[in-house]
């Protein structure tokens, strides 16, 4: 018996995968996982899994993945850094655009707090005095 030729427990082979996938009339997997770096290397964004891992995440809901909105996709943790385990989860395409419209607005929100603890006051305020500025009604 050679030792290197044993595979880990739990761990799955691409031809494993590609065979799960053909049983149940899905696209292949390796494609899938290829297309999925290519995308995350086109917007520059670090891509740190190898397939085993992205297969672990994806088996048990791969045929539910897709491009529609309540078809599942993969985001990252607060969209930054990596997708690496630990920091990736599946959504669906409308969470990961609401995740990343509550980001956004959160990050207006604390820029006008900044402004407002700049200047002392709420920026649609005028002078040192409470009443509106004409311009801001």
């Amino acid at each position: 018996m050679r030792t290197g030729s044993r595979k880990p427990a739990g761990a799955v082979t691409l031809v494993d995968a590609r065979e799960y996938c053909r049983s149940r009339q899905l696209r292949d997997p390796y494609r899938a996982f290829t297309a999925q770096r290519r995308g995350a290397s086109e917007r520059g964004i670090e891509w740190e899994l190898t397939f085993d891992e992205w297969w672990s995440v994806w088996r048990e809901y791969f045929h539910m993945r897709g491009r529609g909105t309540n078809e599942l996709c993969m985001g990252r943790e607060k969209d930054s850094g990596p997708y690496a385990i630990g920091n990736v989860y599946l959504t669906t395409h409308l969470g990961n655009a609401m995740d990343y419209s509550k980001r956004i607005q959160g990050a207006k929100r604390r820029q006008e707090e900044k402004e407002e603890r700049y200047w002392g006051r709420k920026p649609d305020l005028c002078g040192p005095c409470t009443k509106r500025s004409p311009l801001n009604l």
